[in-house]
């Protein structure tokens, strides 16, 4: 079993603001909302010095830099 309350199979609750999720394959301990779009644009940069930010592929990475809270989810247009 996963540290942290178990959502669903394929989710996580953030354990710092109870209201986030971190999907199965993403190893950080806190969801996209707290690590912040500082966090987000330092996976970017050539040399990304937070291990769980190096494994996630380049793809997973870059929509993280608009912030949740303006991507569109499916159903809705951005």
């Amino acid at each position: 079993m996963e540290t942290g309350q178990e959502s669903q199979g394929c989710v996580r609750d953030c354990l710092v603001c109870g209201s986030g999720y971190i999907m199965s394959f993403d190893r950080h301990s806190q969801c996209e909302s707290c690590l912040g779009i500082e966090h987000a644009n330092a996976a970017l940069t050539p040399g990304v010095s937070c291990s769980h930010c190096a494994r996630l592929p380049l793809a997973l990475r870059q929509p993280r830099t608009i912030g949740p809270s303006r991507r569109s989810t499916p159903g809705q247009s951005p």
